[in-house]
């Protein structure tokens, strides 16, 4: 009686644990990649109740099938997956950016793959801002080189336009100068 209140007590522990992890969670079956439980957060993240994701294929959450392969090659393989970037998809199909941790476990008599998925999309977006950012403080660094090396003033004005293009990424630039017309 005592070993089995103790089982209990630990099942209860455990499954507190999972449920209210700070991150989502989702229990994935190995054969046939049907999600068997996801916690409060995975709900949330997800944009699916508990019920909606239980027997779902967890393939339909991931933006590439081709990189949900890498992941599964990768667990197989490594028996682990940590911090891996992955483009996903929540319930109601808007995408998102995650990092991705998953490892082979064993729950309710089968194995399955635990994965924990954190949110970075906005993490994402900063990066794409710091890096056009960047780009902008090179090209003026650049703008200012060219200028001290310029012997004229058209080549000064076709290496600032070869800046704008080759380093900022425009399509074309070019500089208009304002003449002083009676118009």
């Amino acid at each position: 009686h005592a070993a089995r209140k103790s089982l209990e007590d630990s099942e209860k522990r455990f499954r507190n644990l999972m449920e209210h992890a700070p991150f989502p969670i989702f229990i994935v079956g190995v054969r046939d990649g049907r999600i068997r439980y996801c916690n409060t957060r995975a709900e949330d993240a997800f944009s699916v109740t508990r019920e909606q994701a239980r027997d779902v294929p967890g393939a339909q959450f991931y933006q590439s099938p081709e990189q949900r392969q890498a992941v599964l090659e990768r667990l197989q393989r490594d028996g682990g997956v940590y911090d891996q970037e992955v483009a996903m998809v929540d319930a109601q199909g808007r995408p998102y950016w995650a990092f991705l941790s998953a490892t082979l476990v064993h729950f309710e008599d089968e194995p399955v793959f635990m994965f924990a998925i954190n949110d970075i999309t906005r993490l994402k977006h900063v990066e794409g801002e710091l890096r056009g950012t960047n780009r902008a403080l090179r090209a003026v660094s650049e703008c200012g080189t060219a200028l001290v090396r310029a012997v004229d003033e058209a080549s000064f004005m076709t290496r600032v336009c070869q800046i704008l293009v080759e380093d900022c990424g425009y399509a074309m630039a070019w500089i208009g100068l304002a003449e002083d017309d009676a118009a």
